[in-house]
């Protein structure tokens, strides 16, 4: 509908509304008491109700603007790869991968089946069956995404193989590399290179093997390479009673696949899901929020809160529900859960009794601050990662987003826009990870990453200083010391670094503080205690003003002003603060530099040294209703 069809109607519309009061008064007799009869005033009061729901001009127009707006951001993630379209070279490569890795895995079903050997025809058995989840499944993602798969594998096949003999003959299949098995994590998990997709893969079982043969029998065999279908998008279902006689590992790999299905299931209209959330998702990673391992929230976080928001505003179109989305969030009182029904606390039929989020009997669910509840059994608080600083700096972002949003949803732009956050600070602690070549480096950071909350949260657990930590690894080659850059290009080309930034604010009155305090037992016990760690891997710590910050860095993050020669920052972050030393350095040959000298801040009261306070009050869990507002 074009603005001209819009303001004919608007007009139309209004002569309606007119030219039916008229006549209503013109009927009613001038000698006629102003109670009338009964039946007449009935009729006045519907005529009036009817007129009330007659869209105005003011509301059509807006409702227009609104749909205009929506094309407008949908074109805007597709053009910046942000909103993948079926077409594009990514989905069929995704979808060639699946098929590639999907033969390897039946291949080593196979080989099992023949030491184990079941008496079974190999075609009356079932096989391998890969099911995509997260933001794949959704249909949320960017070209660089991690590919998250569950391998459904028969009841020959144990999480024992999967970690042992299937890595060997991963890293003997062309295409396939970078492959590192993690049996012990809290979801074992192989993360591997395939096609140059990252890819995260699961184990899983099903209770019922009869309906997994089933499903298989209904689609090509992947063992048949010749008819390979790169365009297939059927996948398996996992029911509740696929849980039977699943242990919680077990059940953590398959709610992956069953929460995104929920969700998929769920929404109202998935295209203003898919639209909004990758919205949502690209403004988290702008604003440096986006990182569950970081203890910010990760994808099925916030796929959990688009959803909660496309239930409630049906309706809606997409520019308007991203509106809605800061507007809910911002004030939304945590922490008070985000649920998109009830607690799963009881099993289905058969399936072992697992524990369930639950603040009021356990004491450790009590202690989350930001709880986004999964909607399968058993109910878990997706989010249970997010800390004090994290939920802060997560807070923040959404007020800033409201007020720039207001209430127009052409003001998604501004959202979407570059952050302002190395401009709030007159303080950074800067954090270097570095290896000397890229599988190290891999490696290193994993580690490192795993554990810098404990770091985040030990500078914030005093009342001198508040952490405000973004969510953003930049990398990028380093030439390490005593190598010239003619002497040795290839060492050069494999040194690796990331570079890592917490905002520091600082209590009124606070002079001088000591970083000794926060980095010391952090170093020796989480750092340098790794059995892992190898020379070259070093992980130093400094502390840097604003105007010190590496822009080569930081640069995509910066609001520029017209001439890049003229770069200035937009507002004064408060006053500066000093440090004895400039670097805190602990690597795998100086580790005893840590005890040398004291690592201080001298520091004066910073104008923005105020921290949040967090209410602690649980109330029962918010559930979503169908609304339109």
């Amino acid at each position: 509908m074009t603005l001209q069809e819009v303001r004919y109607q608007c007009r139309n519309n209004s002569n309606n509304i007119s030219n039916n009061t008229q006549t209503s008064h013109n009927n009613q007799s001038p000698n006629r008491s102003t109670v009338g009869s009964k039946n007449n005033q009935r009729h006045h009061h519907c005529s009036n109700r009817n007129h009330r729901n007659t869209p105005t001009a003011k509301k059509v127009l807006r409702m227009a603007q609104a749909e205009n707006e929506s094309l407008s951001l949908k074109l805007y993630l597709q053009q910046r790869s942000w909103l993948p379209r079926p077409e594009c070279p990514t989905e069929q490569q995704r979808k060639v991968a699946m098929k590639c890795l999907e033969m390897v895995l039946c291949q080593w079903a196979s080989s099992l089946q023949s030491i184990r050997p079941t008496g079974q025809n190999k075609w009356q058995r079932p096989r391998v069956t890969l099911v995509s989840f997260g933001s794949y499944r959704l249909q949320a993602y960017r070209p660089d995404s991690d590919l998250d798969l569950l391998a459904v594998c028969p009841d020959s096949c144990s999480r024992g193989d999967f970690f042992s003999s299937l890595p060997l003959l991963l890293k003997s299949t062309a295409g396939i590399e970078d492959i590192h098995p993690i049996p012990m994590a809290y979801t074992p998990v192989i993360k591997m290179t395939v096609n140059g997709i990252s890819v995260d893969l699961l184990f899983g079982k099903v209770a019922d093997q009869s309906r997994l043969l089933e499903f298989q029998q209904r689609s090509l065999s992947p063992l048949l390479k010749s008819v390979v279908d790169a365009n297939s998008t059927l996948q398996y279902m996992i029911e509740d009673f696929d849980l039977v006689g699943t242990d919680e590992s077990g059940m953590r790999s398959l709610n992956g696949a069953r929460v995104t299905q929920f969700i998929l299931d769920f929404v109202p209209n998935l295209h203003n899901f898919r639209v909004v959330l990758c919205a949502v998702k690209e403004w988290a990673t702008l604003h440096g929020i986006y990182s569950n391992s970081l203890g910010f929230l990760g994808g099925i976080n916030f796929a959990i809160l688009t959803a909660w928001i496309c239930k409630k505003y049906p309706k809606r179109p997409p520019a308007s529900l991203l509106m809605l989305f800061f507007r809910t969030f911002a004030t939304w009182d945590w922490p008070d859960p985000v649920a998109l029904r009830e607690i799963q606390e009881e099993p289905p039929v058969g399936v072992a009794k697992m524990p369930a989020w639950n603040p009021g009997n356990n004491p450790r669910d009590a202690r989350h601050i930001m709880p986004i509840i999964t909607p399968v059994y058993p109910s878990m608080n997706a989010s249970y990662n997010v800390g004090l600083p994290q939920q802060r700096r997560i807070q923040e972002e959404f007020i800033r987003a409201v007020f720039r949003m207001g209430r127009r949803e052409e003001n998604w732009r501004s959202v979407l826009d570059s952050t302002d956050f190395f401009e709030r600070h007159a303080n950074y602690l800067q954090i270097t990870i570095r290896a000397g070549n890229s599988e190290d480096f891999m490696k290193w950071l994993q580690l490192c990453e795993s554990r810098l909350r404990i770091l985040i949260a030990a500078i914030d657990s005093g009342p001198e200083v508040s952490a405000w930590p973004f969510a953003q690894f930049m990398k990028r080659d380093f030439v390490p010391e005593g190598i010239s850059d003619s002497s040795s290009e290839a060492s050069v080309e494999c040194a690796k670094e990331a570079v890592f930034f917490i905002g520091l604010r600082f209590a009124p009155g606070v002079e001088s503080l000591n970083l000794k305090q926060y980095s010391s037992e952090f170093l020796y016990s989480h750092i340098n205690s790794w059995e892992g760690r190898k020379p070259g891997m070093d992980f130093l710590m400094a502390h840097v003003l604003q105007q010190d910050l590496p822009f080569d860095l930081i640069e995509q993050y910066l609001k520029l002003e017209e001439s890049l020669d003229t770069v200035r920052l937009t507002h004064d972050a408060g006053k500066e603060f000093r440090l004895d030393r400039s670097d805190i350095e602990v690597s795998s040959n100086a580790v005893e530099s840590v005890d040398s000298g004291d690592a201080s801040l001298v520091a004066s009261s910073d104008h923005e040294g105020a921290l949040y306070p967090t209410k602690r009050r649980r109330s029962n869990t918010l559930e979503c209703e169908a609304a339109d507002e």
